[in-house]
């Protein structure tokens, strides 16, 4: 019972970080692409589809080099922090830069 909690706690903290990430480009898309290049705004399957196609093209490990001798709950959620801790900086610096640079 407690390992089908933690399995569904893991797909659910999984979940929540790749739309989260897809929610941030869906964001910085709207603010920088969509002014410079007239493109149309994304849609949140779309924004999850590029987040999910960039990571896969720039081999992002996500702190999985560090999680090696942990338990595999603590390196599942140490890798879900690194990946909301990365879409909070990217959506920062772009909030930021919209107003008030």
């Amino acid at each position: 019972m407690r390992k089908a909690f933690y399995f569904l706690l893991i797909i659910g903290l999984t979940t929540g970080a790749i739309l989260m990430e897809a929610v941030v480009v869906q964001q910085v898309w709207s603010w920088f692409i969509v002014p410079a290049f007239g493109l149309a705004p994304l849609t949140l399957v779309t924004a999850i589809g590029l987040s999910l196609l960039s990571t896969m093209l720039t081999n992002h490990r996500s702190g999985l080099e560090t999680t090696r001798d942990l338990p595999v709950f603590n390196a599942c959620l140490t890798v879900v922090t690194i990946c909301l801790t990365r879409a909070f900086y990217v959506f920062l610096t772009g909030y930021i830069a919209v107003n008030f640079l």
